[in-house]
């Protein structure tokens, strides 16, 4: 078992660095992102505005902000990476008497 050890290869520590920095610096491949990190933030805080509106409409007004066409499905992937995974209100109404009444009827309480 000592000897299958002996022929194998011994890659240092600094090598392995020199090896991931090189790979990270490397030619990137795929197809170039449509927004900036800067596109990103303007995006956030149009959501920060209104977090109910739907992604049809954030992509709208970021197309009017930026000048960038981006679908629906493009604004729900950048949201959902600066984990914005879901619309609610943040702050919600309180019930009236009125209608906690009208609710306990509803349910025959």
């Amino acid at each position: 078992m000592a000897s299958e050890f002996r022929n194998r290869l011994s890659v240092t520590l600094e090598d392995r660095i020199k090896a991931v920095t090189m790979r990270q610096q490397g030619k990137n491949v795929g197809r170039p992102k449509i927004s900036t990190q800067k596109d990103d933030r303007n995006l956030i805080r149009l959501v920060k505005k209104n977090r109910t509106e739907p992604f049809h409409v954030l992509a709208n007004q970021w197309k009017l902000s930026n000048g960038k066409t981006a679908s629906s499905s493009l604004v729900r992937r950048r949201l959902l990476a600066n984990k914005l995974e879901w619309k609610f209100a943040v702050t919600k109404p309180r019930l009236s008497a009125n209608h906690v009444k009208a609710r306990k009827h509803f349910v025959k309480w």
